[in-house]
């Protein structure tokens, strides 16, 4: 490792994610509809950058409807965050 490169400053980040989809009544005729989805995203960085990456991701939750219901949690709807 160079010094410029500590083994700390390692960066890594995997995103895992899947759809269903199908067909959801409407009043004139059924409707193809997202009906689940998952989303994993895990990242690894310096923890200065980590910190501010969860106080972004946290305040922009709230100011798109999410409620914080616990540490790291927030909710929208049927939508769970953490």
């Amino acid at each position: 490792m160079s010094e410029d490169h500590a083994e700390s400053d390692a960066r890594r980040r995997i995103v895992h994610y899947w759809h269903q989809y199908g067909l959801v009544d409407t009043t004139a005729a059924p409707s193809l509809a997202m009906q689940q989805m998952y989303l994993y995203h895990s990242a690894a960085a310096p923890q200065a950058e980590i910190d501010v990456a969860w106080e972004q991701n946290h305040a922009m939750l709230t100011e798109g409807g999410s409620k914080q219901t616990g540490p790291g949690r927030f909710e929208l709807g049927d939508c769970v965050s953490t």
